[in-house]
């Protein structure tokens, strides 16, 4: 999967973590734009880095929309698509569960519950690092 950029890699970004739009910016200031996971194998991927460099937790491209989430190329993460949610959280509840009333921006956790690496739903103004990628390329 090359194209990443991996904020906790990069000299300019490594020692700095950013709000999801503050990270959404350092994307598109690159011509990129905050990852989506859309199956197994990138989430997978994804997971195997943040292993590996001991990274707490990344934003991703996922923001709540309504009643559910969407990747950044409008795509919905609901039951007939692939998703990751953790089975707990802070409260003990399934992900996503809106503990903090706004959480609109979904971040993969390592293990910040001793529940693996997987997704949360997260208040946007905590700070976390990222990963971006090059944006899809539209069918039209």
């Amino acid at each position: 999967m090359g194209g990443l950029f991996l904020s906790f890699l990069a000299p300019e970004t490594s020692h700095y973590e950013y709000t999801w739009q503050e990270a959404a910016y350092q994307c598109a200031s690159r011509g990129l734009v905050l990852v989506s996971i859309e199956n197994y194998e990138k989430d997978h991927y994804i997971a195997s880095l943040l292993r590996k460099y001991h990274v707490p937790f990344i934003w991703t491209s996922g923001t709540k929309h309504g009643y559910s989430f969407r990747w950044v190329n409008g795509k919905t993460i609901g039951p007939y698509s692939y998703s990751n949610w953790s089975r707990t959280g802070g409260n003990g509840y399934p992900q996503p569960d809106n503990r903090e009333g706004h959480e609109y921006c979904l971040a993969v956790l390592n293990e910040f519950y001793h529940d693996g690496i997987v997704w949360h739903d997260i208040a946007c103004h905590h700070k976390k690092a990222f990963i971006c990628e090059r944006p899809a390329k539209h069918p039209y």
